[in-house]
């Protein structure tokens, strides 16, 4: 017999709803057990998803016996707290990204992970889209020569959205937005050796827009990344070698279309995403691409393994100490850097 997976859910705002209805059209999946900071929260997201208990506090649902592996879909300046938690309980957790607000909170949480021996891993979803997988064993098998030049940038006009601009909150758009492109260079280049960015500060004092350059110890590579919560940009992404590029159509970050252009042709590559119901709605662009994520972390749950593969726990470490490096250039702090 196949063993169900049994999910708990940490939070229950937008992004956990889309998790959770995805979790529907994952293979082997089931979610036992939801929690808010609010019973009322709770139990209404339970009763919308079919999910038997309901919990009012995150350390109720860290202590069920019945939950083996834990979304945290909390704002990121709670991630640290809500995972060291989960991990001190001995669950497994998929935390959203940004992994935590930096890369000391970061180092603590993967620490405890390793020391509890549990599964643990960042919730960069992105990676596990087909097109990414596919991308990743086109440049392995050399179709586009050597990569000299990654180009991507996110933007929006949501200076309206409390989250995004509230310090306390995590606002800005390096965390939230910014960690996609920044995590796509590191996924086709490796961590960089020389970042230089510039930053603007809003009203709050959290970034609305930001441009960065990669070196690395190859100087024929870089990487030009931008972000801004102040224009839409493109949305798109380049991935630029010696033999041929490809362009990542946007949403860059949950694409469903490629087009590869090298000197002898150029070729749209297009993948679908699972289909679903009409009455399940998404609060996100392709949020049913969660279930790729949700799927992977589940075959190395059964698998008894204790990182991703496609996305390591050094990784996720270093993309943090990058976000770092960035912060300091543009001045942008938060109170959990004052914390030692």
């Amino acid at each position: 017999t196949i063993l169900m997976v049994k999910w708990g859910i940490l939070g229950t705002g937008k992004i956990a709803q889309d998790f959770a209805t995805a979790l529907q059209y994952t293979k082997d999946a089931t979610i036992v057990a939801a929690a808010s900071r609010t019973q009322e929260s709770a139990t209404s997201f339970a009763q919308k998803f079919q999910i038997p208990k309901s919990y009012g506090s995150y350390e109720e649902l860290a202590r069920d016996p019945d939950v083996e592996i834990i979304y945290v879909s909390t704002l990121h300046p709670f991630h640290h707290a809500n995972t060291l938690m989960c991990l001190n309980q001995g669950k497994s957790v998929l935390c959203e990204k940004p992994l935590t607000m930096n890369s000391r909170e970061a180092e603590e949480v993967t620490k405890l992970a390793k020391e509890k021996n549990v599964l643990f891993v960042e919730g960069m979803w992105t990676r596990h889209f087909p097109l990414y997988v596919q991308l990743k064993t086109m440049i392995d098998r050399g179709e586009l020569g050597d990569i000299t030049l990654v180009m991507a940038d996110f933007g929006f006009q949501h200076q309206d959205i409390p989250r995004l601009v509230k310090k306390e909150l995590g606002g800005g758009a390096l965390l939230d937005i910014g960690i996609y492109p920044i995590s796509l260079a590191s996924f086709i280049l490796g961590t960089p050796t020389k970042i230089t960015a510039q930053g603007y500060l809003g009203p709050t004092e959290v970034d609305e827009a930001v441009s960065i350059v990669f070196g690395y110890d190859d100087p024929k590579k870089a990487a030009s990344l931008n972000i801004s919560l102040l224009a839409n940009t493109t949305n798109e992404a380049q991935i630029i070698g010696t033999r041929g590029r490809v362009k990542i159509h946007a949403p860059f970050w949950c694409s469903t279309k490629m087009t590869l252009i090298t000197p002898e042709k150029t070729e749209d590559l297009v993948f679908s995403l699972p289909g679903h119901l009409p009455e399940h709605h998404f609060n996100f662009q392709n949020s049913i691409g969660l279930s790729y994520e949700a799927a992977h972390v589940q075959q190395l749950f059964t698998q008894g393994k204790k990182e991703s593969d496609v996305i390591l726990l050094q990784e996720s470490l270093a993309i943090m100490k990058t976000l770092d490096t960035i912060r300091d250039q543009i001045g942008l702090r938060y109170p959990q850097d004052d914390r030692s």
